[in-house]
Protein backbone atom coordinates (compact mmCIF):
# COMPACT_ATOMS: atom_id res chain seq x y z
CA UNK A 1 0.00 0.00 0.00
CA UNK A 2 1.29 3.39 -1.16
CA UNK A 3 2.01 6.00 1.88
CA UNK A 4 -0.49 8.71 1.83
CA UNK A 5 0.04 12.15 3.06
CA UNK A 6 -2.85 12.23 5.57
CA UNK A 7 -1.07 9.38 7.28
CA UNK A 8 2.03 12.10 8.57
CA UNK A 9 0.79 15.46 7.91
CA UNK A 10 -0.35 16.11 10.97
CA UNK A 11 2.82 14.88 12.72
CA UNK A 12 5.00 17.35 10.49
CA UNK A 13 6.01 20.46 10.91
CA UNK A 14 5.18 22.46 7.92
CA UNK A 15 5.93 25.97 7.31
CA UNK A 16 2.50 27.82 6.53
CA UNK A 17 4.47 30.21 4.78
CA UNK A 18 4.47 27.78 2.12
CA UNK A 19 0.87 27.11 1.54
CA UNK A 20 0.77 30.60 0.89
CA UNK A 21 -0.69 31.40 -3.17
CA UNK A 22 1.46 33.66 -5.28
CA UNK A 23 -0.33 36.94 -6.66
CA UNK A 24 -1.36 37.06 -10.05
CA UNK A 25 1.92 39.01 -10.98
CA UNK A 26 3.86 36.06 -9.97
CA UNK A 27 1.51 33.56 -12.07
CA UNK A 28 2.06 34.92 -14.78
CA UNK A 29 5.97 35.76 -14.59
CA UNK A 30 6.07 31.80 -14.33
CA UNK A 31 3.93 30.73 -16.80
CA UNK A 32 5.94 33.49 -19.29
CA UNK A 33 9.15 31.60 -18.21
CA UNK A 34 7.54 27.69 -18.60
CA UNK A 35 6.39 28.72 -21.68
CA UNK A 36 9.77 30.06 -22.97
CA UNK A 37 11.28 26.76 -22.11
CA UNK A 38 8.90 25.08 -23.97
CA UNK A 39 6.12 23.82 -21.25
CA UNK A 40 2.27 23.99 -22.22
CA UNK A 41 1.00 25.42 -19.13
CA UNK A 42 -2.59 25.04 -17.66
CA UNK A 43 -3.36 27.64 -15.02
CA UNK A 44 -6.60 26.71 -12.45
CA UNK A 45 -8.21 27.83 -10.11
CA UNK A 46 -9.60 24.97 -8.27
CA UNK A 47 -8.44 21.35 -7.48
CA UNK A 48 -11.99 20.33 -9.35
CA UNK A 49 -10.51 22.47 -12.35
CA UNK A 50 -6.82 20.73 -12.14
CA UNK A 51 -8.42 16.74 -11.96
CA UNK A 52 -10.58 18.10 -15.38
CA UNK A 53 -7.73 19.61 -16.58
CA UNK A 54 -5.85 16.22 -16.75
CA UNK A 55 -8.89 14.34 -17.39
CA UNK A 56 -9.12 16.17 -20.79
CA UNK A 57 -5.42 15.54 -21.82
CA UNK A 58 -5.69 11.70 -21.42
CA UNK A 59 -7.46 9.94 -24.62
CA UNK A 60 -9.59 6.78 -23.86
CA UNK A 61 -7.86 3.06 -24.56
CA UNK A 62 -4.43 4.49 -23.60
CA UNK A 63 -2.85 2.94 -20.40
CA UNK A 64 -2.63 4.86 -17.84
CA UNK A 65 0.22 4.62 -14.38
CA UNK A 66 0.78 7.54 -11.73
CA UNK A 67 3.91 7.99 -9.74
CA UNK A 68 3.62 9.21 -5.81
CA UNK A 69 1.89 12.23 -5.93
CA UNK A 70 0.27 14.39 -3.52
CA UNK A 71 -0.88 16.76 -5.91
CA UNK A 72 -2.62 14.08 -7.80
CA UNK A 73 -3.82 12.85 -4.48
CA UNK A 74 -5.32 15.91 -3.09
CA UNK A 75 -6.93 16.86 -7.13
CA UNK A 76 -8.65 13.33 -6.69
CA UNK A 77 -7.12 12.11 -9.68
CA UNK A 78 -6.20 8.83 -7.52
CA UNK A 79 -9.11 8.20 -6.52
CA UNK A 80 -11.01 8.59 -9.83
CA UNK A 81 -8.11 6.48 -11.65
CA UNK A 82 -9.17 3.35 -9.69
CA UNK A 83 -12.63 3.99 -9.79
CA UNK A 84 -12.45 2.90 -13.05
CA UNK A 85 -15.08 5.59 -14.33
CA UNK A 86 -13.00 6.68 -17.22
CA UNK A 87 -12.26 4.60 -20.45
CA UNK A 88 -7.94 3.99 -19.64
CA UNK A 89 -5.94 1.26 -18.79
CA UNK A 90 -5.23 1.53 -14.82
CA UNK A 91 -1.77 -0.19 -14.52
CA UNK A 92 -2.03 0.62 -10.51
CA UNK A 93 -5.20 -1.24 -10.02
CA UNK A 94 -3.33 -4.19 -12.57
CA UNK A 95 -0.83 -4.24 -9.99
CA UNK A 96 -1.89 -4.21 -6.60
CA UNK A 97 -5.01 -7.01 -7.89
CA UNK A 98 -1.63 -9.15 -8.36
CA UNK A 99 -0.69 -11.87 -5.27
CA UNK A 100 2.34 -12.90 -6.53
CA UNK A 101 5.18 -10.66 -5.36
CA UNK A 102 7.48 -11.49 -8.01
CA UNK A 103 4.45 -11.19 -10.67
CA UNK A 104 3.65 -7.65 -9.33
CA UNK A 105 7.21 -6.25 -9.00
CA UNK A 106 7.30 -7.25 -12.93
CA UNK A 107 4.42 -5.49 -13.48
CA UNK A 108 5.82 -2.69 -12.13
CA UNK A 109 8.68 -2.61 -13.80
CA UNK A 110 6.34 -2.85 -17.40
CA UNK A 111 4.34 0.05 -15.99
CA UNK A 112 7.03 2.49 -16.44
CA UNK A 113 6.35 2.38 -20.24
CA UNK A 114 2.45 3.22 -19.41
CA UNK A 115 0.95 5.32 -22.51
CA UNK A 116 0.71 8.18 -20.01
CA UNK A 117 2.87 7.96 -17.05
CA UNK A 118 1.86 10.95 -14.33
CA UNK A 119 4.14 11.87 -11.28
CA UNK A 120 4.94 15.29 -9.45
CA UNK A 121 7.06 18.01 -8.73
CA UNK A 122 8.34 19.44 -5.44
CA UNK A 123 8.05 23.29 -6.91
CA UNK A 124 8.15 25.28 -9.86
CA UNK A 125 10.30 27.89 -9.77
CA UNK A 126 9.33 31.59 -10.96
CA UNK A 127 12.12 31.20 -13.44
CA UNK A 128 9.95 28.57 -15.57
CA UNK A 129 12.32 25.57 -13.62
CA UNK A 130 10.89 22.61 -12.18
CA UNK A 131 12.76 21.04 -8.86
CA UNK A 132 12.41 17.64 -8.56
CA UNK A 133 14.32 15.67 -5.39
Amino acid sequence: MSQQKSDYVDDADIDADLDQLPDDETVEATVENLEASGFDVVVVDTADEALEAVQSHIPAGVSVMNGHSTTLEEIGFDDYLSEGDHEWESLPDQIWGIDDDAERQAARRDSQTADYFLGGINAIAQTGELVAA
